[in-house]
């Protein structure tokens, strides 16, 4: 498999404007840099944007093509694993602050015998 990504336009207003969209929908801290120095060519963003995708599985998801749905469509699972996550932990808080009770009542079942 090719390590290359396709974009939907080869711009660098266009890389920046798809990083300012996943900083801004996943609330990212800290930011993914868009700073743009005049030397800063495509590639410097490219690189950013693309470092990030992959260490989220991009390309396994959402494959090899950069443009507005594959953005979309990395932010909405990203949303609902942190979602998913959320609820995880949520649910083994509240099994943790059961458990002590339980075993309180099966105390009390067992001395009141």
């Amino acid at each position: 498999m090719s390590s290359r990504y396709y974009y939907q336009k080869d711009t660098k207003s266009f890389v920046i404007e798809q990083i300012r969209y996943i900083n801004n929908e996943l609330q990212l801290k800290p930011r993914l840099s868009t700073s743009k120095p005049s030397d800063y060519d495509v590639k410097h963003f490219k690189s950013i944007l693309e470092n990030y995708l992959n260490s989220f599985g991009f390309r396994e998801h959402e494959g090899n093509r950069i443009d507005d749905i594959s953005i979309l469509d990395f932010v909405n699972r990203m949303k609902k694993e942190a979602e998913e996550q959320a609820e995880e932990e949520e649910e083994e808080q509240h099994e943790a602050t059961l458990k002590p009770t339980r075993r309180r009542s099966a105390l009390t079942v067992l001395s009141s015998s």
